[in-house]
């Protein structure tokens, strides 16, 4: 990935994969990413699994667990798309 080098010597990474963006715009809540076919069903069953899990009050550990799941399902949803690099 290209990088910057800052002048404290900390490394910025310059580039974010298409297909993290497309995981994180979907994570997120926003507007459902066009990549991903039936996005509001899948959403609604993503939130309705954390909710399920104590929504706001869900431990961070349980809330990882599901997004790494969530993140999982729309990896293996876009995965043979052109342009996922």
């Amino acid at each position: 990935f290209p990088v910057t080098i800052k002048e404290d010597g900390t490394i910025q990474i310059d580039y974010t994969p298409r297909r993290e963006l497309v995981v994180g715009k979907f994570l997120s809540n926003d507007d459902c990413p066009e990549e991903v076919p039936d996005c509001v069903a899948l959403r609604e069953q993503y939130n309705q699994e954390l909710e399920s899990k104590g929504g706001a009050s869900c431990t961070a550990c349980e809330k990882n667990k599901i997004k790494e799941k969530y993140r999982n399902v729309v990896l293996n949803i876009i995965k043979d798309m052109p342009n996922m690099d």
